[in-house]
């Protein structure tokens, strides 16, 4: 029992070290995307209010996660995280779409452009390797298969392995040595393509831009 419980201690520690992170570098992303000043006032102050909400969401979170943890709810750690996800997610789609839709370049010089576009890379690569994580951990049997070394029967995936899994399907859209066996999870990856190559349309559109 002592055991159980040190483990579910343990676990939502990991969890919330994690979803830290993940709220870490989404600040540090939108700070980056709105210091482009390629949106309007109107869009610059919508953009700060769906940051301010997730992480008021995040801090109640956070507080909630410590409380169910040192009570041992293991449980209620799994909703707390998706309902963080789910806002998360949104703010990274808010600002992709923002991106998409700001017509000029950055006033400055082209490599310091790049790094709204680059901070909205991250901050995709971050969100969904919470998901996979969450989706690993909560579906019956998990998510994804991991290959194995040899004489080796189990694997047990850490954070590493799902920011693997984040990196490749924004660079390579797509997985590469691990196995996807839930169709949730590939609508979850197939949304994160849309997302990366979104970035990369915009990227490409301002190189054109510039040149013409």
């Amino acid at each position: 029992m002592v055991r159980a419980d040190h483990t579910a201690r343990r676990r939502g520690l990991e969890l919330a070290l994690a979803l830290l992170v993940v709220e870490l570098l989404d600040i540090g992303a939108s700070w980056q995307i709105h210091a482009g000043e390629v949106f309007s006032r109107t869009t610059g102050d919508l953009l700060f209010l769906i940051d301010a909400a997730t992480t008021g969401v995040f801090l109640v979170m956070a507080v909630a996660l410590v409380l169910t943890t040192m009570s041992g709810r293991d449980s209620r750690i799994n909703h707390f995280a998706f309902i963080y996800l789910c806002m998360a997610t949104v703010q990274v789609s808010f600002n992709v779409a923002m991106l998409i839709s700001s017509g000029r370049t950055r006033n400055d010089s082209l490599l310091w452009g790049l790094w709204d576009l680059g901070a909205a890379y991250l901050m995709t690569v971050a969100v969904f390797t919470g998901w996979y994580w969450w989706c690993d951990r909560v579906i019956d049997g998990g998510a994804f298969v991991f290959p194995t070394r040899a004489g080796e029967t189990d694997h047990r995936p850490n954070v590493v392995d799902y920011l693997f899994i984040a990196f490749n399907t924004n660079s390579t859209f797509g997985p590469t040595s691990e196995s996807v066996v839930s169709r949730r999870v590939k609508a979850l990856m197939m949304y994160q393509t849309i997302l990366s190559l979104a970035i990369l349309l915009v990227f490409v559109a301002r190189i054109v831009g510039l040149a013409a």
